[in-house]
Parts: structure tokens; sequence; C-alpha cells
């Protein structure tokens, strides 16, 4: 009885272990299931190819490499010597008080543009003015005995020494009242010439010793931009010659030329200096900032160029790889000057090329690539096949429906519009392909990162499941 009892318990067991795994690879879609299903219910006598051919057709377009693609462009492009250096400003000083006083007056703030000889501040001037008063009184005073001394040696009515001490002591007062004026004149603190306040040293009650800075003025045209260039490329080097200018942070790019440049060689680094002149219209530029001077050499016209990211580097040249209908063509080129992100390639390619230039590293020559962000196609050969076996059994009476890979190819195309985490759910409910998975993921550790490849992965294992489902679900020996 026991013995009985454990056969049929086995019977059992394995009844529902098939059940589960003919569930489980229905997994795919619920639409193949139910096709497949009545199928079988029809004897299986499908008109169609096996289940799967369409599914392959998709699978084969499922495994092109997603690339991004530029066309070769034509342009100007130059050769230049590259360095690094910061602006400075063709003037910048510091304004000195040339009096002492009170500060009660500011008239300008710092970012202002000024003129030349525009007041800047003002000093306190009561006491200023009370000593012109004296030395001024003082003056006419000793203006009048020296008039009087006058007509008095011109009547020989006093003597010429004591002429000569009466005029020393007029024009002694006379030289005090023009220092008193002019010390009231510079009680009014004034630009020394045309450009830009840079910092303000001195506040409103502040005591202003003389000869104290008190501002800081620039003039910011031109700006300049003084490089060193090594002793071996300065032939290079021409006055006149134009410079490209670039700041970080701003994708303009302005222009310069070759002001000066030393006839010394620095014998500590072996460079020559070479003060470069910008001239700023847009008054972007600023003195300070760190900028990368392209001094152009040479420039080549209407140049074919592409991106350097493109290049590929090996042993025997440099190669790029050209999309051609879906295929990665592997292409070796010459290359010529380089600017800024871009490279000349002066032979090699044609003007109706186009170059991979994100998806390139490991590619082999003939590798089925695809421009990334583009549906892929899901029935190529097969499933026209499919169509054209759809139509020729439609006359086929009860072996009628669908073909198998007709279907397959749809259910391929629900999967590349499933989301991925739907279709891990899903799938995973199938314990052979989460093993299946967990040891993909331990193979390649970038497998879970990259959602292409798990989308092949789970292609890949629908397409064996579809192919192991014989007639009637069963599988095919």
């Amino acid at each position: 009885m026991f013995k009985r009892w454990g056969l049929r318990g086995v019977g059992r067991l394995a009844l529902s272990m098939l059940m589960i795994a003919a569930l489980a690879a229905c997994g795919g879609g619920d639409d193949e299931g139910e096709g497949q299903g009545a199928q079988a219910a029809r004897g299986g006598r499908g008109g169609g190819p096996p289940g799967g051919m369409g599914g392959m057709s998709g699978g084969g377009a499922g495994a092109s490499i997603p690339v991004e693609v530029t066309p070769v462009e034509r342009g100007d492009i130059a050769a230049t010597l590259l360095t690094y250096t910061s602006l400075e400003a063709e003037r910048l000083v510091d304004v000195i008080a040339r009096t002492q006083g009170l500060v009660k007056i500011l008239y300008v703030e710092e970012g202002d543009r000024v003129t030349e000889g525009q007041p800047l501040a003002q000093l306190d001037t009561d006491v200023l003015k009370l000593t012109l008063q004296e030395r001024e009184v003082s003056m006419n005073s000793l203006e009048a005995t020296f008039k009087r001394a006058q007509e008095l040696v011109e009547r020989e009515l006093l003597s010429s020494q004591e002429f000569e001490q009466t005029r020393f002591q007029y024009e002694g007062a006379r030289t005090q009242y023009e220092s008193a004026k002019l010390q009231l004149e510079y009680a009014t603190i004034r630009s020394p010439f045309s450009g830009i306040v840079t910092e303000r040293l001195i506040e409103i009650g502040n005591l202003v010793a003389n000869n104290q800075a008190v501002f800081r003025t620039a003039d910011f045209d031109p700006l300049l931009a003084r490089i060193f260039v090594p002793e071996k490329d300065i032939r290079q080097v021409k006055l006149g010659q134009t410079v490209r200018i670039n700041i970080e942070g701003a994708e303009e790019t302005f222009t310069g030329k070759v002001r000066m440049i030393s006839p010394i060689v620095d014998p500590a680094s072996g460079t020559i200096k070479v003060t470069v002149e910008i001239r700023d219209r847009t008054r972007t530029l600023r003195p300070g900032m760190f900028t990368t001077v392209n001094l152009i050499t040479a420039i080549h016209k209407n140049a074919m160029r592409i991106e350097k990211k493109a290049l590929v580097a090996e042993a025997e040249g440099i190669y790029v790889f050209l999309f051609k209908g879906g295929r990665a063509e592997k292409k070796r080129i010459e290359t010529g000057f380089a600017e800024g992100n871009m490279i000349e390639v002066p032979s090699g390619l044609t003007d109706n090329d186009s170059i991979i230039t994100v998806g390139q590293e490991g590619l082999r020559n003939g590798a089925p690539v695809r421009i990334a962000g583009q549906a892929m196609p899901v029935v190529a050969e097969g499933g026209q096949g499919g169509e054209d076996q759809r139509q020729s059994g439609s006359g086929q009476g009860e072996q009628g429906g669908p073909p198998a890979g007709m279907r397959g190819g749809q259910g391929g195309g629900r999967m590349m519009s499933t989301d991925l985490g739907q279709m891990k759910e899903r799938l995973f409910n199938n314990p052979q392909v989460k093993e299946a998975y967990d040891k993909k993921v331990k193979e390649d550790p970038e497998f879970a990162k990259d959602e292409e490849k798990q989308r092949a992965f789970f292609r890949e294992t629908m397409m064996k499941m579809r192919g192991n489902r014989g007639a009637g679900g069963r599988p095919q020996e």
C-alpha cells in the first residue's frame, strides 16, 4: 500500500513540475501561448514554419551594437602653438592722494567706468581754503611793497640791495600762494586716465595721508597676454600674427595679435616672452582670467575634418569605423592639423562617409551596428517570409491561423517596447532564466549596467524557449 501511494505521489509531483515548466516557458507573451494551445487542439497541423523563426530575425537585429554617427565635414583648420596664461590690463595703477584731509564725498564705486580727469573723491577743504586766503593776503602785501621799491629804485632813493631783498620776499609769498592753491585742487582726487575703477581703498570719514593709495584703476582696452614660447618654436612667431584666445566656461573664441617679441632668451627656462594684444569690444574679458592661447602658425582652408574621439589608434596606424548600411567598416586614415576637438584627415575618407564617433571601442570590421536611439527592425527576412506564409496558408482551411514564426516576430516587438523591469519580473518566474541571468552578471560585471545587453539576453532566451517548444507544447527531441 505504501509503495503504491509512493508511486502515485511521484507521478503527481512530476506532472506538477511539467505544468509549472510549461507555464514559465509561455512567459514570452500570452498571445503566443494561446495560439499554440489552439494549434495543439487542432492536431498541430499548422502550415507555417516552426515557432520562433520570426523571433530569430528580430534577434539578429537586436544583436546590433548601438553607436553614434557623425558625417564628415569640411572647414578651415589651423596649426597652432598652444600655451596658457592669465590676462593683464594695459595699464593698472594705484591712484595716490597728493594732499592730506578727511574723505567727505565718494563719487565712484568699484566697476564704474571713468574718464581722464573725472573726480573720484573729495577731501575736506576748510583748512586748505583758510591757508590759501592767508597766503593770498601775504602775497598781496609783499606785492605792494615790491612796487614801491621799484619806484624808489628808479628815483635812486633805494639801494639795489634793499630792492632785491624786497623782490625775493614777494616772489616767495607768491610761490606759497600757488602752493596753497595747488593743495586745494589736490583735495579733489581725479582719475589719471580713462578706464575702470577696480578697487576702492578708502571710506567716508577716513583721514587720508599724503601719498596714500586711495583707488586702483585699470585700462581694459587692450588687454595683454604674456606667453613664453620655447626657443625652438620662436621662428614660427611673427609680429602681427593672429592669436586665438579661449577662456574657461565660454564658447566664444576671441582674437588678438602678436604685439611684441622679447629680444632675449630666458636662460633659466629657455623661452622667449611674447606679448599678445587683445581688443575685446564685448567687454567679456577681464584681467586675471586664465586663458588658453593658440598662436596660429598655418591654416588649411576647406579641409576634411572629423572629431578626435572617433580615432582608434593601433600599432599599424590610425583607424576609424565607417557606418555602412548597418555594418561597421574599419578604415585606415592619415591625419593632419588638430585644433580643439577636430582633426584634419587629408586622405582615407570621402565627403559622403559617416563616421562612428561613439561605440567604436572593441568593434570588429563588419560588425552589425545601428544608430543609438532608433528602433531596431523586428521583422526582417524571416518576418517577410512569415507574411508570405500567412497569405499562402490562408487557403488551407482548418490548417489556418497565423504561422508561429509571425507570432514570434510580434512577441519580439512587444519585448522591444516592454519596460526592462517588467520584462525581468515576468521572465524571472522561470528559475532557469533567473539562474542564467545571475550567471551572466557574474561573468560580465558590465552586463547589469547595460540595458541593451540585457534586452539582447532576454530576446535570445525567449527564442531558445520558443525553439524548444514543439507541437502541442512538448519539447522537441
